[in-house]
């Protein structure tokens, strides 16, 4: 957790704020949806926890102006909790967005693994991604999943109630030109 880019961001926003008071702010996101391998309640409750850790952590701070408790619980216990300078909690409530954007590639699906390990939330998610044989894959092996994409913006939006702006999406394909360059 890089806590001096949420504060750069806050006073880019306050600045932004009183230079142009018309404008309208978003913070950017890169998000996955995270699907259970299994209805196992271990796995549903872990890829419950990677959207949490993963889409919707910085989400909570652009939209909220704070850190979300289970992300203080996660950071102290593992001892990466930022100290908060003087002014730090007021910039990051004063200073929160009007729209979120995001990025979507693809979704994961995880099974259950364990959040005590001393690893980055995105670490613990990425080695626990198991293949999803629902979605249709590129032959490379990437998924497709514009379902993913629907239960992103489902989800963004009604955790943060805030316009969506997807900013970039895509899938990696063979492309050839044809023969008169067109």
């Amino acid at each position: 957790v890089n806590h001096n880019v949420f504060i750069a961001h806050c006073k880019a926003v306050k600045v932004l704020r009183e230079v142009a008071p018309d404008a309208r702010i978003c913070g950017m996101i890169a998000a996955t949806p995270n699907y259970p391998a299994s209805s196992a309640p271990e796995d549903i409750n872990f890829a419950a926890r990677c959207n949490d850790y993963l889409n919707h952590f910085h989400a909570d701070v652009f939209c909220n102006g704070e850190y979300p408790a289970y992300m203080v619980r996660y950071l102290t216990e593992k001892g990466w909790m930022p100290e908060f300078a003087d002014g730090d909690r007021e910039l990051l409530k004063e200073n929160t967005v009007d729209y979120l954007a995001f990025s979507y590639y693809r979704s994961n699906t995880v099974k259950a693994g364990d959040f005590s390990e001393p690893l980055p939330p995105a670490a613990v998610a990425g080695k626990n991604t198991v293949d999803n044989p629902h979605i249709e894959k590129n032959e490379w092996g990437w998924g497709s999943d514009p379902v993913g994409l629907r239960t992103l913006m489902h989800d963004l939006y009604y955790r943060h109630r805030k316009p969506l702006f997807i900013l970039e999406n895509g899938i990696g394909l063979r492309e050839t030109l044809p023969e008169d360059g067109s």
